[in-house]
């Protein structure tokens, strides 16, 4: 007789491995795959209990493989896995239940079919890469999203409940979960679900091929691998690679390479910050090649390519090391350059790209790229020589995400990223060298290779020490022309040279930065074109410097002819010099756009001391650009060893990238309100902030609003005769235009900003007093005309946000009141404002306005729902609650029932509803709105039959 022993684990789950069929009663059929839990067991069989049919029989062992299953048991349902838990167990339960409703649709022919199938191979797909382990944790993170995302979206098509979770992607137990918890969960689930399923429209999605794009990503990482550079240099080069635009703008910061390397591992590069525009917009990755050599290069036969082990990254000066001899010129070589578009979006990593070289041979490197870009006069299409490299984008930021900076260095976006968030600090300057144009001397017959040499000095010509704090200046060479002179019949070889000085002349060493993975170098030094007197470069530095540093330096260019002859050239001198002024006088610093500078003539024959520290320092007395040239300059303009050569002229180009300082001198009124309030002007500045353009207000947006507060709590004046002209009300305004930015559809990205900015940085504790009096005063002053009613609108639209700031300010309040000595085990006291109670008097006093508030009235009650669960940590629930339905109930009958009735239906879904006292009036309020609704309803019918149909009014008529 056969004895069946029951196992000792309760818990005990196997796989089907094959197929099992019988025809006894007795025995359970299998089928690969599938799940059972056993109960008993004997030396060759088990006895058990299927999951997928829940059925129970006996079958043989070897049919079986004993699993660790995950298991979730959810009242007297049971449901098991293996393979896993999390996101992998959650696939495997969804792929169980979506089988039978997916070979439904095959029968029914449904539309729908496709569309599960392709959700359904998605999601084995992504169940293979969570269970691999080999992922890391920020790749796991995005497959999970993405596997929760179809699979919400799945249940959705096939009309199954949505399976509820935790904004971080965890079911919720129904049984262990109050009902008010599971609707409120279950609605955030809806509205996040409905609200990837509008991003994802059109962003490649489940079924288009995008592999199950993560919805709502805003910004991206370019990571690229260099496998080899294949092409003969003949020499030491650099080379440059950054990503630019279909019109040939650059996106990002350089990174550099050298080559030859001295070892043969790959490198690493990543571009940061890139938008969520990326994929949408022609990318091209282009590699400028900087020859460093001589004038002229030896034996270089472009069509002999030789195979370059892999570069590391540059070290030393870079760009500013050109001007220690004849043969350490940087010059011209050629541009690689490839359209990435397709590359991006196909998302293949080990697939290698080549990037094509094409040698400069007459023109300039920026005429080239254009010719490459637009694929005219090109005459080799099938070019073997190039970069290789291989291509991902990455969703998100990978250095914040992984906290991992690749080897060959991060460079990132030239300006700021479309999410600037509290604490990340940016002030870049970006300058281009764009062009120049420059006469012939010294009496030489041929033309000059002129560089060009840039410096920061003070005002005395001084080269200024190193403190670099943050602070980054992207400057560009765009182009020059130099005029001959003394006998000179032709052209020279111009090299342009970058530095900053302070206001003495002196050098600032180290605060250039020539790529964003090199170290900083004293002065940035441009390419060296042979015999052109009008060079255009087109070439980005980028200048680092701290706040104070930075209102005092300036940058000087200064040139000088290069000559192939090594002798000749150690001989040669700067013979002219422009520079910039990195702040205005009004205190901005220097605006986004091109800049005609002036070149002045430098005398190396006056006697002395350093001669360039002197023309450093002396030319601030001097206009900077021609536009400031006085009348009659043309005649001569002379200050120390400088003189005008009014023909000639340097082009740069400036951007900058700061989270401090400001181009905008409305903004730096607010910033420096105490010289302001002092000379009276405070009021104008004020007014002057809501003309600023909304894409320059969300990048201060913390420097703003503690200004604005600090004006609030700081200028003193009487609270009970509030005007149109008071201190108070104008910073309520400005502070309206602020916050009503991130609930623009273009800003709404910057809400977790100012989210994070009010329970983080934001440290007034004496605001919320001030902040309720003028909102307060705003309410009543809706009668005042059309401006007040805009202004409370905006205020009610703004209610939220306002409510958080108040309740920060009230609990940063009660925290300085606590005893300082109090033992660490007390709770800190509840935060109370009583003060709020005026401003809920203001709200009832507004439902009880006419006509002319109705729009107020309906934002008011759209919007004060949401203020609720923040207003209650300061003031008592069931006051709160009575103040409420009293501005409900103060409506008039008819106006607004919709409204009115879906704003109780917020409050009784909200915290209110947490506290029985305080949920009895919102729970009743819909009742007896209903009724009144009803009675006014039965007598309009009643009049309408009277008046129609003769209808009698002593018969019954009642509305059921």
């Amino acid at each position: 007789m056969t004895v069946w022993k029951k196992l000792e684990n309760e818990e005990c789950y196997a796989v089907a491995v094959y197929n099992y069929t019988s025809s006894s009663p007795a025995h359970l059929q299998l089928e690969v795959g599938e799940l059972v839990h056993l109960r008993r067991e004997t030396r060759d069989w088990y006895w058990g209990t299927s999951l997928r049919r829940d059925n129970s029989g006996a079958f043989p062992k070897s049919y079986v493989v004993v699993r660790d299953c995950t298991v979730d048991r959810c009242g007297d349902t049971v449901v098991a896995s293996a393979g896993g838990g999390g996101v992998v167990h959650d696939i495997a339960v969804t792929l169980r239940e979506w089988l039978k409703d997916w070979k439904k649709l095959y029968i029914t022919n449904d539309e729908r079919f496709k569309f599960m199938e392709v959700s359904m191979r998605a999601l084995l797909e992504l169940r293979a890469q969570a269970a691999s382990s080999a992922l890391p944790q920020d790749q796991l993170r995005k497959v999970s999203r993405t596997a929760i995302f179809t699979i919400d979206k799945g249940n959705r098509t096939l009309g199954m409940e949505l399976a509820v979770r935790t904004p971080s992607g965890q079911l919720v137990d129904p049984l262990s979960t109050s009902t008010y918890k599971l609707n409120a969960l279950h609605d955030e689930a809806n509205a996040r679900l409905d609200k990837n399923m509008e991003n994802a429209t059109g962003a490649g999605g489940v079924g288009s091929g995008g592999g199950g794009v993560v919805p709502g990503v805003r910004t991206h990482s370019l990571a690229v691998r260099v496998h080899n550079f294949v092409c003969r240099v003949g020499g030491g080069a650099e080379l440059l690679l950054a990503l630019h635009d279909a019109a040939g703008a650059q996106l990002t910061e350089p990174l550099l390479l050298r080559c030859p390397a001295h070892h043969l591992a790959p490198a690493h590069l990543l571009f940061t910050d890139l938008g969520s525009d990326i994929k949408k917009e022609k990318v091209f990755l282009v590699c400028n090649v900087v020859r460093i050599g001589s004038m002229e290069p030896q034996n270089v036969d472009h069509r002999r390519s030789s195979v370059a082990p892999q570069m590391p990254v540059g070290g030393g000066n870079g760009g500013g090391s050109g001007g220690s001899g004849a043969g350490r010129m940087r010059r011209p070589f050629g541009v690689a350059a490839a359209d990435i578009t397709r590359w991006l979006a196909a998302d293949c990593p080990d697939k290698e790209l080549q990037v094509p070289f094409y040698p400069c041979e007459k023109e300039n490197m920026e005429t080239l790229l254009k010719k490459i870009i637009s694929n005219r006069e090109l005459k080799d299409t099938k070019n073997p020589l190039g970069l290789w490299v291989s291509l991902q984008l990455v969703e998100g930021d990978i250095k914040q995400e992984s906290g991992h900076v690749p080897s060959g260095g991060a460079a990132r976006k030239l300006g700021l990223p479309e999410v600037v968030l509290p604490g990340d600090a940016r002030n870049e300057l970006y300058v281009t060298l764009c062009a120049g144009a420059y006469s012939r001397g010294g009496g030489k017959s041929s033309e000059r290779n002129i560089e060009l040499t840039a410096r920061l000095v003070d005002r005395r010509g001084r080269l200024l020490p190193t403190t670099i704090n943050g602070n980054e200046l992207y400057v560009t060479l765009c182009a020059g022309a130099y005029s001959r002179g003394g006998g000179k019949s032709s052209e020279r070889n111009i090299e342009l040279t970058a530095r900053l000085v302070d206001r003495r002349g002196r050098l600032l060493p180290g605060v250039i930065s020539i790529s964003a993975n090199t170290p900083l170098v004293d002065e940035y030094t441009s390419l060296v074109y042979y015999h052109e007197d009008r060079p255009r470069w087109q070439e980005i530095f980028k200048v680092c410097l701290d706040i104070e540093t930075f209102k005092e330096a300036h940058i000087v260019f200064l040139c000088r002819h290069r000559s192939s002859n090594e002798a000749k050239d150690r001989a040669e001198k700067y013979f002219a010099l422009s520079y910039l002024r990195l702040m205005q006088r009004e205190g901005t610093t220097t605006p986004d756009m091109q800049h005609n500078l002036c070149v002045y003539k430098i005398d190396n024959k006056r006697s002395g001391s350093d001669v360039e520290t002197e023309a450093a320092a002396v030319c601030l007395g001097l206009p900077s650009r021609r536009d400031e040239l006085p009348a009659g300059a043309e005649k001569g303009l002379t200050r120390g060893p400088l003189s005008l050569v009014y023909r000639d002229s340097l082009t740069v180009a400036t951007k900058l990238c700061s989270t401090k300082l400001t181009q905008r001198e409305e903004i730096l009124g607010v910033l420096k309100w105490n010289t302001h309030y002092a000379a009276g002007t405070l009021r104008t500045a004020l007014q002057r902030l809501l003309l600023v353009p909304s894409e320059e207000l969300v990048k201060f947006l913390q420097d703003i609003l503690d200004a604005l507060f600090n004006i609030l709590t700081q200028v003193e004046e009487d609270e009970e005769g509030y005007t149109e002209q008071s201190y108070g009300v104008l910073v309520f305004e400005c502070l309206l235009r602020v916050i009503s930015l991130v609930a623009d559809h273009k800003f709404q990205h910057f809400q977790p900003v100012l989210h994070v900015y009010i329970d983080e940085s934001f440290c007034d504790a004496l605001a919320y007093e001030k902040l309720i009096s003028v909102m307060s005063w705003a309410v009543r002053a809706a009668e005042r005309g059309e401006a007040a009613l805009k202004r409370l609108l905006l205020c009610m639209k703004c209610l939220e946000n306002l409510t958080r700031l108040v309740v920060r300010s009230a609990q940063l309040q009660a925290a300085l009141a606590q005893p300082s000595h109090a033992p660490r085990a007390i709770q800190a006291p509840r935060a109370e404002c009583p003060q709020l109670e005026e401003f809920l008097e203001a709200l009832v006093w507004l439902m009880r306005c006419g006509d002319h508030a109705l729009t107020c009235q309906g934002s008011a009650l759209k919007y004060l729902p949401h203020a609720i669960p923040h207003a209650i940590k300061i003031f008592p629930e069931v006051e709160l609650s009575a103040y409420c339905v009293m501005a409900l109930d103060a409506l008039p009958l008819g106006r607004l029932s919709k409204q009115r009735l879906l704003a109780l239906l917020e409050l009784a879904r909200g915290p209110l509803a947490r506290e029985p006292a305080a949920a009895r009036a919102p729970v009743a309020a819909p009742r007896r709105h209903a009724a009144g609704a009803a009675a006014r309803l039965s007598r309009g019918l009643a009049i309408l039959f009277k008046n129609k149909f003769k209808f009698n009014p002593k018969s019954s008529f009642r509305l059921v």
